[in-house]
C-alpha cells in the first residue's frame, strides 16, 4: 500500500507552490498597474489612519476626566464619613477607658485635646464638635469660636449650619451628610462644603468634619495631569493640556522658555488651539518645534477637544514630515518584490505546472474513493451499526481511520445507551423534586432551565415564562438588611463560582408580588466552556412563622407563669386565714353535743361555727325523710315521679 501522508504532501505541496506563484504573479502584476495609484494615496492612509488613533486618544482622555470628575463627591464623602468614623471611636474610647476613674469634664477636656491637635491636608482638614445646646466645644480652624454658641450662624444660601447637625443627630441614624456654604480660608469666600456628622450621646456632642468641593476637585485636576504627563505612545505621540486662558497644564512645552514660544508663534498656536476647542474641537494643522537636534519647526496636526467643564483643552499631535520618506520606502520596497515575485513564480511555475497537473488529477480520484468509502460509512452509521471492510480502503493511513472508526461507531453506541439512561435519571431527579431547582449562566445572570417546583413556587405559571429572566427579577428592588439585590446576588454568583457552593438567606418575590423568605444554596457546574449555576431554593414562610409563633408562646408562657404564681401567693394568704379543728373533740354519744374548753355542752352546729369559718345550711338526708314522710301521700307520689324522670 503507497503512503497517504507522502503522496498527500507532494501533491499539496505542489498545489500550494502553484497557487501561491499564481496569486503572487497576479498580485504582481495588479501592483504594477496600480503602484502610481497607491502611492498617492498612501499620504492620506497615514494622514488618516494617524487622525484617527490621535482622535481615540484625545477621546479616551476627555472620557477620562468625565469619570474621575463624576468621582469627586463620591470620594469626597468617603473621606469625610471615615474621618468622622475615627473621631467618634477616639471619642469613645477615651470615655470607655476614663468613665469609671474621671469627672465627666475631665474626659471631655481629654476627647477636645486628642480631636484638637489631629490635623490633614496641610492641616485644613480638622475636626469640630458642638453641644446640642449649639456651644461649639472643638474647632481647630477657627479657635475663637470655642465657647460661642453658632446657633445662629447661616451660610450665603440662608440654611442655618448648626440647625442642620442637630436635626442630623436627632435622626433616628445619629449620623449623616450636611452640605452648606462656609467661609474657605485664605480666600474668604463661601463654598461649597460637605459634612458628616454623628451625634456622640456621652457628651451629647455632635462630632464632625467637612471639605470643600472645591478642594477635592482641585486634587483630581492634579492626578489627571499627572496621568496626561506620563501618556505616551507611537514614537513622537504626545497628549497635552491646557486651560482656555492659555496656561499650558500638560505636554512637552509645559513651562518652556517664553522666548521660544514666540521664536515659532507659539503664542498665535496656543490661540489658534482655545478657539477650535470652544467650537467643539476637531483637527488643525500647524508649525511646532521639533525633537530634532536644533529644535527647527515641523508641520503638525493636532486634535484637540473641550472639557467644559473646567475650562481645559485636551490635545494630541503628530508629525507629518515622515510622511515623504515613508513614501519613497514603500516604493523601493514595492519595486524590489514585485520584480523578485515575477522571476521565482516564473521559474517554479515552468517546472511544477505540467507534472503537479498530473499528480493531483491521478491522487484525487484514488483518494476521493477512499473518501467516499468513508462518506458512505458515516451516513449509515447516524442511524444504524455499521463497519468498514478493509478490501475497501487503499491506502495505509485509511486502513488505520477504518479499524478508528469502526471502533468509534462501537463506542458511540455505547455512550449514548450510558448517556442517555444517566440523563433519564438525572432529569426525572431534577423535574420530581419537591425543591424548587433552577440553573443560571453565570456569564449572563439569566435563567437557562428550572423545574416545575420553581414554577409552583415562584408562581410564573410556566416554564418558559423563566427561562430568560436574570436572577434579579425574583427578588425585591432591596433584601432585609438594605442591599440592592441585584449587586448583591451577583456578588453571592461570583462567590459560589469561587468557593464551588454557598448558601445564605434571600428575599424573593413571586409573580403576584408576593414577598417570601427562602433558604438558597448555589453549587456552580462548569459544563463545556459555560460558567453555570445551579439554584435550590426552599420556602421558609412556614419556618419563620414558626419561629414568630414559638416567640408569642414563649411570651404566652411566661404571662402565663406570672399568672400561676400570683394564684399560689393569693392561695397561701388564704389558707394562712382558714381555722382548722385539732385535737380530742369530747362529744355525747347520745345528743352528739360537744363540750367545749369551758365546760359547757353545745350542740355540733354551734361549736364548728364557733372554731372555723364554715356555715351550715339545713337540709334532710334521703334516710330521715324517709323516716318522717314515708307514709305520708304527697311524699309517695314525689318519688314516683322522680323515679319517672
Amino acid at each position: 500500500m503507497k503512503s497517504i501522508t507522502n503522496i498527500f504532501w507532494i501533491t499539496m505541496t505542489l498545489l500550494y507552490i502553484i497557487f501561491a506563484v499564481t496569486i503572487i504573479y497576479i498580485w504582481a502584476y495588479h501592483e504594477i498597474i496600480s503602484t502610481h495609484l497607491q502611492i498617492n494615496n498612501v499620504r492620506q492612509e497615514y494622514i488618516n489612519s494617524r487622525e484617527k488613533a490621535v482622535k481615540a486618544e484625545v477621546s479616551q482622555i476627555i472620557e477620562y476626566i468625565h469619570h474621575k470628575k463624576s468621582l469627586t463627591e463620591i470620594r469626597l464623602r468617603n473621606e469625610v464619613l471615615s474621618r468622622t468614623g475615627e473621631a467618634w471611636e477616639t471619642a469613645l474610647y477615651i470615655y470607655e477607658k476614663n468613665r469609671k476613674t474621671k469627672k465627666l469634664s475631665e474626659i471631655k477636656k481629654m476627647v477636645h485635646d486628642a480631636l484638637y491637635s489631629d490635623s490633614w491636608d496641610n492641616g485644613e482638614g480638622y475636626y469640630f464638635a458642638e453641644d446640642m445646646s449649639g456651644i461649639e466645644m472643638i474647632n481647630r480652624n477657627e479657635p475663637g469660636l470655642q465657647g460661642k454658641n453658632v446657633m445662629k450662624f447661616q451660610d450665603c444660601k440662608g440654611t442655618y449650619i448648626m440647625k442642620e447637625f442637630i436635626s442630623i443627630a436627632m435622626s433616628p441614624a445619629g449620623e449623616g451628610f450636611a452640605s452648606y456654604y462656609y467661609k474657605k480660608p485664605g480666600c474668604g469666600i463661601e463654598e461649597p462644603k460637605i459634612s458628616y456628622i454623628k451625634y456622640f450621646k456621652p457628651f451629647n456632642w455632635v462630632i464632625g468634619n467637612g471639605k470643600y468641593i472645591v478642594d477635592e476637585e482641585n486634587k483630581i485636576k492634579n492626578e489627571v495631569i499627572r496621568r496626561i504627563d506620563h501618556i505616551k505612545y507611537g514614537g513622537k505621540g504626545f497628549v497635552f493640556a491646557g486651560t482656555w486662558d492659555a496656561k499650558l497644564l500638560s505636554g512637552p512645552f509645559k513651562g518652556d522658555d517664553p522666548a521660544r514660544h514666540i521664536k515659532y508663534g507659539w503664542k498665535k498656536t496656543i490661540k489658534k488651539i482655545i478657539n477650535k476647542a470652544r467650537t467643539g474641537g476637531g483637527f488643525l494643522s500647524y508649525m511646532a518645534p521639533g525633537f530634532n537636534e536644533n529644535n527647527s519647526p515641523e508641520p503638525v496636526i493636532s486634535y484637540v477637544a473641550p472639557f467644559k467643564p473646567w475650562h481645559w483643552y485636551v490635545g494630541s499631535c503628530f508629525y507629518t514630515d515622515k510622511i515623504k520618506a515613508l513614501i519613497k520606502a514603500k516604493q523601493k520596497t514595492l519595486h524590489k518584490n514585485i520584480k523578485f515575485m515575477i522571476l521565482k513564480c516564473v521559474f517554479i511555475l515552468s517546472i511544477f505546472l505540467c507534472l503537479s497537473c498530473m499528480l493531483v488529477y491521478y491522487w484525487a480520484g484514488r483518494i476521493k474513493k477512499n473518501i467516499g468509502v468513508f462518506s458512505e460509512f458515516f451516513r449509515q452509521s447516524a442511524n444504524k451499526n455499521t463497519a468498514i471492510e478493509e478490501n475497501q480502503v487503499f491506502f495505509t493511513e485509511f486502513k488505520s481511520l477504518a479499524d478508528s472508526a469502526n471502533r468509534m461507531s462501537r463506542e458511540r453506541r455505547r455512550f449514548e445507551k450510558i448517556l442517555s439512561e444517566k440523563e433519564k435519571k438525572y432529569r426525572t431527579l431534577f423535574e420530581s423534586s419537591f425543591d424548587a431547582f433552577s440553573i443560571i449562566d453565570a456569564d449572563t445572570g439569566r435563567y437557562v432551565d428550572c423545574n416545575k417546583a420553581a414554577v409552583r413556587l415562584y408562581g410564573i405559571g410556566s416554564r418558559e415564562n423563566f427561562i430568560g429572566k436574570t436572577i434579579g427579577m425574583f427578588s425585591p428592588e432591596f433584601q432585609r438588611g438594605g442591599q440592592i439585590s441585584k449587586d448583591n446576588a451577583m456578588k453571592y454568583m461570583d462567590m459560589a463560582i469561587s468557593r464551588g457552593s454557598i448558601e445564605f438567606e434571600w428575599t424573593n418575590i413571586r409573580g403576584d408580588g408576593t414577598v417570601f423568605p427562602s433558604l438558597i444554596t448555589l453549587s456552580a457546574m462548569h459544563i463545556g466552556d459555560k460558567n453555570l449555576v445551579l439554584e435550590v431554593c426552599r420556602d421558609l414562610t412556614e419556618l419563620k412563622d414558626a419561629e414568630s409563633r414559638r416567640e408569642q408562646l414563649i411570651c404566652q408562657l411566661k404571662n402565663t407563669t406570672a399568672k400561676k404564681e400570683r394564684i399560689v401567693l393569693e392561695l397561701q394568704q388564704a389558707l394562712s386565714k382558714i381555722k382548722v379543728l385539732t385535737g380530742l373533740l369530747p362529744i355525747c354519744s347520745s345528743c352528739k353535743k360537744i363540750r367545749d374548753d369551758k365546760g359547757y355542752w353545745k350542740n355540733l352546729e354551734s361549736y364548728i361555727e364557733n372554731h372555723s369559718d364554715a356555715v351550715f345550711s339545713h337540709s334532710l338526708c334521703p334516710d330521715c325523710s324517709e323516716k318522717l314522710y314515708g307514709n305520708e301521700d304527697w311524699y309517695i307520689e314525689w318519688k314516683k315521679n322522680k323515679r319517672k324522670t
